[in-house]
């Protein structure tokens, strides 16, 4: 999953760092910001986590889970009035990005996964395609992405060689 290139190793690292550190705030943003998604990843939460494990009724531990979400990891990380613009755009532009990419090739850096997809599978499978708002957005803006993210988790390992671009022509 690591390049041989040089270059396209830094590169590859480059967009899996982006992913994992610059994502974060439009993933939460999207989550917990949008009333559709909040309550679904409250919903998820619930089932997954607190049923059971705290004597609260259902109603109460879900609306604590979104408020804690929402002010945690939302607000607290510097999404508000002023910047929440800046993490819309953050997530529609790494779209746009991806969807000029993929009108090319089916992954990031060629015809097989590097680390670079596997860093961008984190958001965009786990928060941006399964969370509705952005979800709905993928499926509009960008269908190749949405695409690249049922190829990706599908992804099968192989001993083939990979078939990587030569040079940079990023859109």
């Amino acid at each position: 999953i690591y390049p041989e290139n040089p270059l396209l190793r830094f590169v590859a690292l480059l967009i899996e760092d982006y992913a994992d550190e610059w994502l974060w705030r439009s993933a939460m943003h999207y989550r917990w910001s949008y009333r559709l998604s909040r309550q679904y990843a409250a919903e998820f939460l619930y089932a997954e986590l607190v049923r059971g494990t705290l004597p609260l009724p259902r109603f109460l531990a879900i609306h604590m889970l979104k408020r804690r979400q929402l002010f945690g990891f939302v607000w607290r990380d510097g999404v508000h009035k002023r910047s929440r613009q800046h993490a819309d755009q953050t997530y529609l532009a790494a779209l746009d990005c991806l969807q000029a990419i993929f009108e090319h090739r089916p992954f990031l850096l060629g015809q097989t996964p590097t680390i670079a997809d596997f860093g961008m599978m984190a958001p965009m499978f786990r928060h941006f395609s399964q969370d509705p708002t952005p979800a709905e957005i993928m499926r509009e803006r960008a269908p190749l992405v949405y695409e690249w993210v049922t190829r990706m988790w599908t992804a099968k390992p192989t001993n083939e060689a990979t078939d990587l671009i030569e040079k940079l022509d990023l859109p």
